[in-house]
């Protein structure tokens, strides 16, 4: 069902005559008209800002007709819907053919290009950034012996292995009650 209202959104676009618009406009937009948000969108967005790589607006152009462009506008058109509602995408669209989409944004909702990216990036803090003081699983793992590799673990114990010498050698490890 999703699918027919993402192409049926474009299809309306194509009537608006929304082509000055960008391409991360229409496709988010089309995401937001057709799921709003899904749990594709929330993994890729919450690890793209953990890791510190969600694009900002004016580099989007970058990534331009791939599936993150999809998820990223996504997030930013939900944010224009959430402040702005229907009637800012409304008015958009009706402003679509005559100006180009920077005007445009400034003269249907208010805010420019680099306005947007500070709401954008707001947002993003605003939802994720208490992800950022949670301590990693790494903070707490033992490191195995250098040329080693994790093979398989159950409870306390974990089984290591590497080359050693010719030989491929497997080893018992356990972990005392403490955690060493």
């Amino acid at each position: 069902m999703s699918t027919h209202k993402h192409e049926a959104t474009h299809v309306f676009q194509i009537a608006k005559k929304a082509a000055q618009t960008s391409a991360w406009f229409i496709e988010g937009s089309a995401e937001t008209n057709s799921i709003y948000w899904d749990s594709d969108a929330e993994m890729l967005i919450r690890d793209m800002f953990i890791n510190g790589f969600f694009f900002r607006i004016p580099d989007l152009w970058q990534i331009e007709g791939t599936w993150l462009m999809y998820k990223i506008g996504n997030y930013i058109c939900n944010v224009i819907w959430d402040e702005f509602g229907e009637e800012g995408f409304k008015n958009i669209y009706d402003n679509a053919e005559t100006k180009n989409f920077e005007n445009n944004l400034e003269s249907s909702i208010g805010v420019n290009l680099e306005t947007l990216d500070r709401k954008v990036q707001a947002s993003l803090v605003q939802r994720y950034s208490y992800l950022l003081r949670r301590s990693d699983i790494t903070d707490d793992s033992k490191k195995i012996t250098e040329g080693q590799v994790l093979l398989s673990s159950h409870e306390r114990f974990f089984l290591t292995g590497g080359m050693k010498g010719p030989r491929n050698v497997m080893y018992i490890n356990h972990l005392e009650e403490d955690g060493r």
